[in-house]
């Protein structure tokens, strides 16, 4: 178990994402470290966010994706996780 997580967090970390056998490219994701709402099922180090509002991540810049969040001000924003669980 632990090492698909490893490898998966070490796809996330790489500078040049190597290519997956179904094709896919540029899959990218941010691991969530903290959660202080108890009402949000989201179970931090298990968690990665991997889309946001319908599209996947495809790229690894955090600024992007807070720009993206900043950008929903006032409406909801949809998070796709995936849980290493």
């Amino acid at each position: 178990m632990f090492g698909a997580l490893n490898r998966f967090i070490s796809r996330l970390d790489s500078d040049s994402p190597s290519q997956s056998p179904n094709g896919s490219h540029g899959a990218f994701g941010f691991q969530v470290l903290r959660n202080k709402n108890p009402e949000i099922p989201i179970e931090p180090w298990y968690d990665f966010i991997v889309g946001i509002n319908g599209r996947h991540i495809d790229d690894p810049d955090p600024a992007l994706f807070a720009t993206e969040v900043r950008n929903c001000a006032g409406s909801t924003v949809t998070l796709t996780l995936w849980t290493a669980k």
